[in-house]
């Protein structure tokens, strides 16, 4: 597959992934105790640098550059405020 193929259609499966995080966030956002989710993207090429895989002159997919990769979905765990629901416990 053509680079600029490959790096579009990586793009397109990371907005997916982010838009199903926000469309979970959404139908969660009245359940009690529901805590977001947030992606996390990371640049392929910083990902080459971190690992020391960027080679000169290397022209790797994670070398070349450009696109962009999801590392994690993470959860925030920051308080919220109470309210009251009105249920009987």
């Amino acid at each position: 597959m053509p680079y600029g193929m490959y790096i579009s259609a990586e793009g397109a499966q990371v907005q997916q992934r982010r838009l199903e995080v926000i469309a979970n966030n959404l139908a969660n956002v009245e359940t009690a105790g529901f805590k977001r989710d947030t992606a996390l993207f990371q640049a392929r090429f910083a990902e080459a640098i971190q690992q020391g895989t960027d080679y000169p002159g290397s022209r790797t997919q994670n070398d070349v550059g450009g696109g962009v990769k999801i590392i994690d979905t993470q959860t925030d765990h920051s308080g919220s405020s109470l309210r009251e629901t009105g249920t009987n416990t």
